[in-house]
């Protein structure tokens, strides 16, 4: 029954039902039951309703319905590349996860669909080029099988940048809490 409310709440955008509605739901159980109006906001596009979700009703942005479709998934699959750029935000959120029959990643959807600003989106946070769908096609291959062959040149030529290196390079540190080194002797090389 809340879940129901939610979800109605959410196609509405209706921010502040949303957010009391959430405050009893945080009372009464857990915020699993939470996913499906966090797919409908990222689905549509409503990025203060997503935020709202994760920030305040703390949902798993990595949740996976059935198809093992994510809150990201969805905004990919719909072009929603604010929601897109929101959620690869957060250093936690799984960007190659494969979902459907045909195991595609978020990389593979926005590929297909030739959504050019959610692939470099997606490639700017680490998503992984090289991972091949059930069909053994690449992101790039299936861009290329659906006509936007200058898409699949750029996701081709498409090297990691210097911002996602640097990330990586701090999470290797963090993970050694004896480490000797210090974020300043990190020397990063760029191509030009």
């Amino acid at each position: 029954m809340l879940s129901e409310s939610l979800e109605r709440l959410t196609l509405r955008g209706d921010e502040k039902a949303l957010r009391s509605a959430l405050k009893q739901q945080q009372r009464s159980s857990s915020s699993s039951s939470l996913y499906f109006p966090l797919k409908l906001a990222a689905e549509h596009g409503l990025l203060n309703i997503v935020k709202l979700f994760v920030e305040e009703g703390k949902c798993n942005m990595n949740q996976q319905d059935s198809d093992h479709m994510t809150p990201l998934a969805m905004a990919c699959w719909r072009n929603q590349l604010h929601v897109v750029k929101y959620l690869c935000s957060f250093p936690n959120i799984e960007l190659n996860i494969k979902f459907t029959r045909a195991e595609n990643t978020c990389l593979h959807i926005a590929a297909m669909y030739g959504y050019f600003d959610v692939v470099h989106c997606l490639l700017k946070h680490g998503a992984e080029k090289s991972l091949k769908n059930y069909y053994w096609r690449t992101a790039e291959e299936e861009a290329l099988a659906r006509g936007y062959s200058e898409l699949a040149s750029f996701i081709s030529r498409y090297e990691i940048g210097t911002a996602i290196k640097l990330q990586l390079k701090r999470q290797v540190l963090e993970q050694d809490s004896f480490s000797e080194y210090h974020l300043s002797d990190v020397h990063v090389n760029t191509l030009s």
